[in-house]
């Protein structure tokens, strides 16, 4: 480990503040590269040049002695797994510094190997991020096989447990917050995944913009797709905000992932219009995937001719009927039962509908046709 002013200011700082003396750091070359006194960084300490020559344990400073750049006190060397890295210098009475001398060192070589950990607990964490992103979004081409024995090695070197991925999950927010407050939901989220699904099916999270994509090990049989279920609607509720998941089940292979995200993906905007449940499955839709690449203002277009002329409450109110309509399969005592009204309170909202649409959704072409702008107009509300 290299000792720089960045990595021993605070350092020095903080030591300075514990006993309340001047604090000199010095470098292999017994230049000072950190100090109490930012005077002095640059400056060549002689007392530590000569300690570090001379291999010795201690160096004591008095005044008068002739040590240019140097001032009385102690002076220690840092030791990081048996090697001198640096040294510690004590302003301040030898005679009174003695006996915490070799406290110091230990002291100083302990936060060292403590910022060296954090620094390459960082790097891997950087490294991560970046295998991640290439996991995503330009993992190696199945027909490559150079290429996936490489990603796999990174992988193992990472410890990242690419081959147990089997579902990967987006989840976003409905509406813009601030960047404090994504992170807090952020964090309870991941929080109350790992807490309810444990280590063995939360694989790894990592952030796409405002989104949070988590990779998953867990078959479409789980209990895990009604846990993130429940787990997303107590979040929305406790932190009045509206939380969408996609996931995208059964990938075999890491070299899937990409496409698993986008299918994701997609299937949390359609979360998101969605009002019986906070997370989709994309391979559970159907129609929704060709519905989500119309372009919108073809579906504001469409919706319009449909609905002509009614307001967008009124449209609200028709495609929520409809909705249950299609959902009951057409059935009067169905939809009855579930908007609590009578028989005869559904036939004249079918017939409410036909006037106000020319559709008859009792005629198979026509209820194609509303079953098609019910789905579109979720997409405006």
């Amino acid at each position: 480990m290299k000792i720089t002013y960045l990595n021993s200011q605070e350092i020095a700082e903080r030591i300075g503040k514990i006993l309340n003396k001047p604090i000199n750091i010095m470098d292999e070359n017994g230049r000072i590269v950190a100090s109490t006194d930012v005077s002095r960084i640059g400056d060549i300490h002689t007392g530590a040049k000569e300690l570090i020559e001379k291999n010795a344990y201690e160096i004591d400073i008095y005044p008068g002695d002739d040590l240019e750049g140097s001032k009385n006190g102690i002076n220690v060397p840092i030791h990081i797994g048996g090697k001198t890295i640096g040294v510690i210098g004590v302003t301040g009475n030898p005679d009174e510094l003695r006996d915490i001398s070799i406290v110091i060192g230990e002291m100083a070589g302990i936060m060292y190997m403590k910022t060296e950990e954090s620094l390459q607990n960082e790097n891997i964490a950087r490294q991560k991020r970046i295998f991640c992103e290439e996991l995503l979004f330009s993992p190696p081409q199945p027909s490559n096989a150079m290429a996936i024995s490489v990603f796999q090695d990174r992988a193992y070197e990472l410890r990242f447990p690419i081959n147990r991925i089997k579902a990967v999950g987006v989840f976003t927010l409905k509406d813009v917050i601030s960047g404090a407050e994504q992170l807090s939901i952020d964090d309870k989220l991941i929080s109350m995944l790992r807490g309810k699904l444990g280590d063995s099916i939360y694989i790894h999270h990592h952030y796409v913009g405002q989104k949070l994509i988590v990779f998953f090990d867990f078959n479409r049989d789980s209990f895990a797709v009604e846990a993130i279920n429940d787990i997303v609607s107590q979040l929305s509720e406790q932190s009045d905000s509206d939380i969408y998941c996609g996931l995208s089940l059964g990938i075999n292979s890491f070299v899937n992932v990409h496409q698993a995200y986008l299918n994701a993906e997609k299937a949390a905007l359609i979360a998101a219009k969605r009002r019986d449940r906070k997370i989709q499955i994309y391979e559970d839709l159907s129609l929704e995937i060709i519905l989500t690449q119309i372009p919108q203002d073809a579906v504001n277009t469409f919706v319009a001719n449909i609905f002509k002329g009614m307001s967008r409450e009124a449209i609200k109110d028709t495609v929520d009927f409809l909705n249950i309509y299609f959902e009951e399969n057409g059935s009067l005592d169905g939809i009855a039962k579930k908007i609590f009204i009578h028989k005869n309170t559904v036939q004249y909202k079918i017939k409410k509908v036909i006037d106000c649409t020319g559709y008859d959704p009792r005629k198979a072409e026509d209820g194609l046709v509303l079953l098609l702008a019910c789905k579109l107009a979720a997409r405006m509300f």
